[in-house]
């Protein structure tokens, strides 16, 4: 795959069933989202890609000229499930709390990415070209860091010569403001 600037910082995730639903009823609930909401909010829980950092990646590659962050997903069987209830409320600081749009359906989630433009697509993406860029395993290629529990990295592109480690990508939208909230 040739790499081009909109592919240079990239959020990888994997998704899968989630909390009752199944992975094609979660992007049609997301596509009408964004039809009636203008953004879709996908949420995510655990401690990898907090709403912060996630503004500090999107600083970095604003910086270093990316116009656009592109949110990838890789499907996994995966299902995960949660005792956390509906979010209601969205905010991008923690203090300062809105209501979420009674369109925006996200259960299970302590945070959100904002992303438009979600798409089906279908090919393989070389996990030991994309360097993580937050997180205790900053640094790491992608294709060490998503492993076991690690289920979403933000990464910047940096070639290096080694086997590749391709990962299948389903699914891609583009990271919008505020980029990431946190919900409740």
């Amino acid at each position: 795959m040739e790499i081009t600037k909109d592919k240079e910082f990239i959020i990888v995730m994997k998704v899968g069933p989630f909390c009752g639903y199944g992975l094609d009823e979660i992007i049609q609930i997301k596509t009408n989202e964004e039809n009636k909401v203008g953004v879709f909010y996908f949420g995510y829980g655990g401690a990898f890609c907090h709403p912060g950092k996630v503004r500090r990646f999107v600083d970095q590659a604003q910086k270093q000229g990316a116009a656009t962050i592109k949110l990838l997903f890789i499907t996994t069987k995966s299902d995960f499930s949660s005792a956390l209830l509906k979010s209601e409320f969205l905010s991008e600081n923690g203090y300062d709390w809105v209501n979420l749009h009674p369109e925006v359906l996200l259960v299970g989630s302590k945070f959100a990415f904002v992303a438009k433009g979600l798409k089906e697509v279908n090919y393989d993406l070389d996990l030991s070209q994309y360097r993580s860029m937050l997180g205790q395993r900053k640094g790491k290629y992608l294709n060490e860091h998503l492993r076991f529990r690690a289920d979403k990295s933000c990464a910047q592109y940096e070639p290096r010569d080694c086997p590749p480690a391709p990962a299948r990508i389903e699914y891609e939208s583009e990271l919008v403001f505020p980029y990431c909230v946190l919900v409740k």
